[in-house]
Protein backbone atom coordinates (compact mmCIF):
# COMPACT_ATOMS: atom_id res chain seq x y z
CA UNK A 1 0.00 0.00 0.00
CA UNK A 2 2.76 2.49 0.95
CA UNK A 3 4.52 1.87 -2.29
CA UNK A 4 1.67 2.41 -4.34
CA UNK A 5 0.83 5.52 -2.63
CA UNK A 6 4.62 6.95 -3.36
CA UNK A 7 3.77 5.68 -6.94
CA UNK A 8 0.91 7.95 -7.06
CA UNK A 9 2.72 10.50 -4.90
CA UNK A 10 5.76 10.85 -7.06
CA UNK A 11 3.39 11.02 -10.83
CA UNK A 12 1.30 13.67 -8.90
CA UNK A 13 4.70 15.58 -7.89
CA UNK A 14 6.14 14.84 -12.01
CA UNK A 15 2.76 16.35 -12.99
CA UNK A 16 2.53 19.46 -11.16
CA UNK A 17 6.07 20.22 -11.51
CA UNK A 18 5.54 19.97 -15.68
CA UNK A 19 2.42 21.75 -14.88
CA UNK A 20 3.99 24.11 -13.26
CA UNK A 21 7.51 25.06 -15.28
CA UNK A 22 5.41 26.19 -18.61
CA UNK A 23 2.03 27.05 -19.07
CA UNK A 24 2.08 24.88 -22.25
CA UNK A 25 2.88 20.63 -21.46
CA UNK A 26 2.77 17.55 -23.33
CA UNK A 27 -0.02 15.90 -21.41
CA UNK A 28 1.85 12.46 -22.07
CA UNK A 29 5.15 12.25 -20.31
CA UNK A 30 7.80 9.15 -21.08
CA UNK A 31 7.61 7.48 -17.29
CA UNK A 32 9.63 3.65 -16.80
CA UNK A 33 8.99 2.10 -14.07
CA UNK A 34 10.78 -1.28 -12.86
CA UNK A 35 9.51 -3.69 -10.01
CA UNK A 36 11.33 -6.19 -8.19
CA UNK A 37 9.83 -8.41 -5.47
CA UNK A 38 7.58 -5.72 -4.59
CA UNK A 39 9.76 -2.50 -5.07
CA UNK A 40 9.01 0.24 -6.98
CA UNK A 41 11.40 2.44 -8.34
CA UNK A 42 10.80 5.46 -11.08
CA UNK A 43 14.00 5.37 -12.88
CA UNK A 44 13.37 7.65 -15.70
CA UNK A 45 11.42 10.67 -16.13
CA UNK A 46 10.89 12.77 -19.41
CA UNK A 47 8.66 15.27 -20.02
CA UNK A 48 8.70 16.69 -23.46
CA UNK A 49 7.42 20.37 -23.46
CA UNK A 50 5.58 21.87 -27.01
CA UNK A 51 3.92 25.00 -27.37
CA UNK A 52 0.35 24.67 -27.39
CA UNK A 53 -1.67 27.82 -27.47
CA UNK A 54 -5.19 28.03 -25.40
CA UNK A 55 -7.62 30.13 -27.20
CA UNK A 56 -10.70 31.81 -24.31
CA UNK A 57 -13.59 33.11 -25.78
CA UNK A 58 -15.94 35.63 -23.97
CA UNK A 59 -19.38 35.07 -24.33
CA UNK A 60 -20.96 38.75 -26.01
CA UNK A 61 -22.27 40.71 -23.35
CA UNK A 62 -25.13 41.91 -25.99
CA UNK A 63 -26.79 39.39 -28.61
CA UNK A 64 -28.26 40.29 -32.10
CA UNK A 65 -31.48 41.65 -32.05
CA UNK A 66 -31.58 42.70 -28.50
CA UNK A 67 -32.93 46.32 -27.12
CA UNK A 68 -30.11 48.43 -26.00
CA UNK A 69 -29.72 51.90 -25.01
CA UNK A 70 -26.91 54.34 -26.32
CA UNK A 71 -25.13 56.39 -24.44
CA UNK A 72 -23.88 59.42 -27.38
CA UNK A 73 -22.20 61.90 -24.56
CA UNK A 74 -25.45 63.81 -25.24
CA UNK A 75 -28.47 61.26 -24.48
CA UNK A 76 -29.45 58.12 -24.44
CA UNK A 77 -30.94 56.47 -27.42
CA UNK A 78 -32.84 53.43 -27.94
CA UNK A 79 -31.45 50.78 -30.56
CA UNK A 80 -31.03 47.11 -31.76
CA UNK A 81 -28.02 45.57 -31.91
CA UNK A 82 -27.37 44.38 -35.62
CA UNK A 83 -25.58 41.12 -36.80
CA UNK A 84 -22.96 42.77 -39.00
CA UNK A 85 -19.18 42.55 -37.82
CA UNK A 86 -17.82 45.22 -36.01
CA UNK A 87 -14.65 45.25 -34.52
CA UNK A 88 -14.74 47.78 -31.94
CA UNK A 89 -18.01 46.71 -30.72
CA UNK A 90 -21.40 46.00 -31.14
CA UNK A 91 -23.03 47.09 -34.83
CA UNK A 92 -25.94 49.24 -33.34
CA UNK A 93 -29.10 50.83 -35.21
CA UNK A 94 -30.71 53.57 -33.47
CA UNK A 95 -34.13 53.88 -33.22
CA UNK A 96 -35.93 56.45 -36.11
CA UNK A 97 -31.67 56.86 -36.94
CA UNK A 98 -28.67 55.67 -38.78
CA UNK A 99 -26.43 52.81 -37.25
CA UNK A 100 -23.23 52.59 -36.22
CA UNK A 101 -20.35 50.26 -34.46
CA UNK A 102 -20.48 51.15 -30.72
CA UNK A 103 -18.21 50.04 -27.88
CA UNK A 104 -19.56 48.01 -25.68
CA UNK A 105 -18.93 50.78 -22.43
CA UNK A 106 -21.76 53.26 -23.99
CA UNK A 107 -24.42 50.16 -24.49
CA UNK A 108 -26.78 48.93 -21.50
CA UNK A 109 -29.57 46.73 -21.19
CA UNK A 110 -32.65 48.97 -20.66
CA UNK A 111 -33.95 47.72 -17.41
CA UNK A 112 -37.35 48.05 -16.63
CA UNK A 113 -37.88 49.06 -12.77
CA UNK A 114 -40.28 48.02 -10.30
CA UNK A 115 -42.23 50.49 -8.37
CA UNK A 116 -40.10 49.56 -5.58
CA UNK A 117 -36.83 49.96 -7.08
CA UNK A 118 -37.44 53.63 -7.95
CA UNK A 119 -36.40 55.43 -4.38
CA UNK A 120 -34.94 58.46 -3.43
CA UNK A 121 -31.77 59.01 -4.94
CA UNK A 122 -32.16 56.11 -7.59
CA UNK A 123 -30.06 56.33 -10.61
CA UNK A 124 -32.16 56.56 -13.54
CA UNK A 125 -32.09 56.94 -17.39
CA UNK A 126 -35.70 59.05 -18.07
CA UNK A 127 -37.23 60.12 -21.44
CA UNK A 128 -37.64 63.66 -20.17
CA UNK A 129 -39.95 65.02 -23.48
CA UNK A 130 -37.39 66.82 -24.88
CA UNK A 131 -37.12 66.21 -28.29
CA UNK A 132 -34.34 66.52 -30.86
CA UNK A 133 -34.98 66.69 -35.05
CA UNK A 134 -32.46 64.37 -36.52
CA UNK A 135 -32.83 64.18 -40.49
CA UNK A 136 -36.25 65.91 -40.43
CA UNK A 137 -37.28 63.47 -37.89
CA UNK A 138 -38.27 64.52 -33.97
CA UNK A 139 -36.44 61.79 -31.51
CA UNK A 140 -36.77 61.54 -27.85
CA UNK A 141 -33.47 60.43 -26.32
CA UNK A 142 -33.32 59.68 -22.55
CA UNK A 143 -31.25 61.45 -20.02
CA UNK A 144 -28.97 60.20 -16.61
CA UNK A 145 -30.74 61.48 -14.01
CA UNK A 146 -31.97 60.76 -10.15
CA UNK A 147 -34.70 60.10 -8.40
CA UNK A 148 -35.92 63.22 -6.72
CA UNK A 149 -39.23 62.68 -5.07
CA UNK A 150 -42.07 59.70 -5.15
CA UNK A 151 -46.21 60.83 -5.00
CA UNK A 152 -47.65 57.66 -6.10
CA UNK A 153 -47.07 56.88 -9.61
CA UNK A 154 -45.56 60.55 -10.13
CA UNK A 155 -41.36 60.86 -9.96
CA UNK A 156 -39.63 63.63 -9.44
CA UNK A 157 -36.25 63.38 -11.34
CA UNK A 158 -33.10 65.58 -11.64
CA UNK A 159 -31.09 65.88 -14.79
CA UNK A 160 -27.15 66.77 -15.39
CA UNK A 161 -28.76 70.25 -15.81
CA UNK A 162 -29.93 70.37 -12.49
CA UNK A 163 -33.77 70.45 -14.00
CA UNK A 164 -36.10 68.71 -12.73
CA UNK A 165 -39.33 66.83 -14.58
CA UNK A 166 -42.13 64.73 -12.94
CA UNK A 167 -42.55 61.42 -14.87
CA UNK A 168 -44.37 58.57 -14.83
CA UNK A 169 -42.50 54.69 -14.33
CA UNK A 170 -43.00 53.85 -18.27
CA UNK A 171 -40.79 56.89 -19.24
CA UNK A 172 -37.66 55.61 -16.76
CA UNK A 173 -34.75 52.67 -16.74
CA UNK A 174 -32.61 51.81 -14.14
CA UNK A 175 -29.13 52.47 -14.99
Amino acid sequence: MKVKLSLLASMGVIALVGAGCSSTTDTTPNVSVETSSGDVVVSEVDLNVKDVEVVAQAEAKFKTGENVLVDLGYGWYEGKVEEFACETGFYVRYKGLSASCITEDKLVKPVTPSAESLVVGAKVIANIGKGEMFGGKTIYPYYSAEVMAVNGEKYTVKDNSKKEYELTIDKIYLK
